[in-house]
């Protein structure tokens, strides 16, 4: 049984470490086609100066709203880099285990693995956030700007 757990803990730390990677350099996970998916458009204005027109500022902002996480919550973003540093260590940490023979740290970081998986899995099957608490954020503030500007153009930029 103790081959077992060595292979397994290294094949989920690995695993792990590779999925959290992907997550934190902003990759699309490997199911992530499993949910639901919303369509897509773009809305693109000119606003033009007053004047002769020196440079350009391009406001961009999408609508796509994510699924609500909660360790992204006000609360939980303070520790959300010492929580990641540290679950990278631990995947690590899972992988290199079974290799120097270091079989109880093996288990413990499969086990936690385990549940890891669990809660991304979860993650992905939760409901979508409603309103503009994701990226539509981004949208209320351009189209902000954008109605300001549209009252009061800039003499010199095309926005």
């Amino acid at each position: 049984m103790g081959a077992h757990w060595a292979w397994g803990g290294a094949a989920l730390g690995i695993a792990g470490a590779y999925l959290f990677w992907r997550t934190v350099s902003g990759l699309r996970q490997p199911l992530a086609h499993v949910g639901s998916q919303r369509p897509s458009a773009n809305l693109i204005v000119r606003i033009p100066p007053t004047g002769e027109r020196h440079r350009t500022i391009v406001l961009v902002g999408h609508t796509d709203t994510n699924r609500h996480r909660g360790f992204f919550s006000p609360a939980r973003k303070a520790t959300l880099s010492a929580c990641t540093t540290g679950l990278m260590a631990f995947q690590v940490a899972g992988a290199v285990a079974p290799v120097v023979g270091a079989p109880r740290l093996a288990q413990v970081c499969a086990a936690g693995q385990l549940g890891g998986l669990g809660l991304i899995l979860a993650d992905e099957v939760g409901p979508f956030v409603d309103g503009a608490n994701d990226n539509a954020s981004a949208v209320a503030c351009v189209l902000g700007l954008g109605a300001a500007l549209q009252a009061a153009p800039l003499a010199h930029t095309e926005v």
